[in-house]
């Protein structure tokens, strides 16, 4: 788009240039474009004032208000799986609200990667490792979109606990919604995972007969808690904070208290560091893979904490990648290609060491 874009504009020139010297004498030309030029100037300064002293928006904030559009979006499918659950005869359109997520996301992305790149913005290893973990979310919410609906059968106590798993999430993007509007948590103010209650309600439908229902059910619950995972990186990405399994939030701070914290951490790290011996010693490794370039694709993977701290980075190299000196738990793969859009994908190292293996399909 770049690209075309310069190559529209100069041929909008030569063509205007073209046009003057076919409709205006010898004698009147150059007149003609001085004058052409003189108003192109003039326009160009008012342009810059306006944009600088009458309409001051900060990309940050614009960047913002889209995440927040897609929250909302997110939401709606979310509740729409309860509804469609609990009211089959309801008219819900689940893939329809799919489709607005996918919408959301394109507007999400079109502002971070804006078509003029701006010496100062939202651009960096943290704005790519979000928008990949939206993209993760998308296909999770597409593919719960599918599978979710179905009409669902199940005993007062089950539905209840499905309920519960509904409900839980949905409050967790309103925390992330008013986080994102205000800045501030409210309510519980931090992201609550629904992950122990998807695996308690699995053991109770395990020994239940499987059928085409049970199985959708089944893949609507597993897509349900891959999106949590995703949802509570992004949150804790985004500065909400994450409450870990079985223990109370974090009790909510200021934007100030956040910053200082943030500066506290900052000047510790390099002693903390230097006191502390390397706890990681995992290793991961696998293939990038991308069928419309079997070649292979130039890429760099980057491993981000559950924390949202960038712990290794690493490039694909004729389609392999190897990450040494992880340690135990969840962490982000960020997969960053110039021929694709950034992808996140979660992997898990149990032990403190070892090799982990983990492959990665490139969609265009």
């Amino acid at each position: 788009m770049q690209r075309a874009y310069a190559c529209w504009v100069v041929g909008l020139v030569v063509a205007l240039v073209q046009l003057y010297a076919l409709s205006t004498p010898d004698n009147g030309m150059n007149h003609l474009l001085g004058e052409r030029i003189i108003d192109n100037g003039l326009g160009i300064l008012v342009a810059t004032a306006c944009a600088a002293l009458i309409f001051p928006l900060s990309r940050r904030t614009v960047v913002k208000e889209a995440e927040r559009g897609y929250v909302d979006a997110l939401a709606q499918v979310v509740m729409q799986v309860e509804q469609r659950w609990s009211s089959p005869d309801e008219p819900v359109r689940l893939r329809g609200a799919a489709r607005a997520v996918d919408a959301a996301l394109s507007q999400v992305q079109s502002v971070v990667r804006p078509l003029v790149r701006m010496p100062v913005g939202v651009r960096g290893p943290a704005a790519d490792h979000r928008v990949a973990l939206l993209a993760t979310a998308t296909g999770h919410a597409r593919a719960l979109a599918v599978a979710a609906d179905i009409d669902v059968d199940l005993s007062p106590r089950l539905a209840e606990r499905a309920r519960l798993v509904i409900t839980t999430l949905t409050a967790s993007l309103r925390e992330l919604d008013q986080f994102f509007a205000s800045g501030e948590a409210e309510g519980t103010g931090a992201w609550r995972r629904v992950s122990p209650l998807i695996r308690e309600l699995e053991a109770e439908l395990a020994p239940a007969p499987q059928g085409p229902r049970a199985r959708s059910l089944g893949t609507a619950l597993r897509e349900l808690d891959a999106l949590d995972e995703t949802l509570a990186a992004y949150a804790g990405q985004a500065g909400l904070p994450v409450a870990a399994e079985g223990r109370t939030a974090q009790t909510p701070a200021s934007p100030m208290q956040r910053r200082t914290r943030a500066l506290m951490a900052a000047w510790n790290e390099p002693q903390q560091r230097r006191a502390a011996a390397p706890t990681g010693t995992a290793r991961v490794e696998g293939r990038v893979h991308c069928a419309a370039h079997p070649e292979g694709c130039p890429a760099w993977v980057t491993v981000i904490s559950a924390r949202g701290k960038r712990l290794v980075k690493s490039q694909v190299t004729a389609g392999s990648y190897a990450v040494e000196a992880l340690p135990p738990g969840t962490h982000t793969l960020v997969i960053s290609a110039s021929r694709h859009t950034p992808r996140a994908e979660l992997v898990t190292v149990d032990g403190p060491s070892g090799t982990v293996r983990h492959d990665v399909e490139l969609r265009s």
